[in-house]
């Protein structure tokens, strides 16, 4: 079975422009156990969910 998890964690670009302070971090789980991760920087909650919901269901490969 496949999962994953979003994270939210602080974010500083470092470029000295305004913009999201927010990282997302997807955790991708299969058979129980962690198999990867995937930063986003810049993007948002959306991004990620789609990222997520690509993973739960398959259309990401786990290339593992």
């Amino acid at each position: 079975m496949r999962y994953s998890t979003i994270r939210q964690l602080p974010y500083n670009s470092g470029n000295g422009n305004k913009g999201p302070d927010i990282l997302y971090v997807v955790d991708m789980y299969e058979d129980g156990k962690k198999v990867g991760s995937n930063e986003f920087p810049g993007k948002s909650i959306h991004y990620a969910e789609s990222f997520a919901r690509n993973w739960d269901t398959g259309i990401i490969k786990n290339d593992k």
